[in-house]
């Protein structure tokens, strides 16, 4: 999903162009395949994400 948000990126310039992809994968968090200390670095660093982004959760 990343590769595929940063290519809309890329390509459009323009955060609205991920706004489906980041809700939906704001529906899964919390479902996270990677366990331990690793997932929760990534959990954080999602909500940066989304918080950089302007995307509420």
């Amino acid at each position: 999903m990343a590769a595929e948000m940063y290519a809309l990126l890329h390509e459009s310039g323009n955060v609205a162009s991920i706004h489906d992809l980041v809700h939906s994968e704001i529906r899964a968090h919390g479902w996270s395949f990677v366990s331990g200390q690793a997932g929760e670095v990534l959990a954080n660093k999602w909500v940066v994400f989304t918080n950089a982004a302007g995307i509420e959760q």
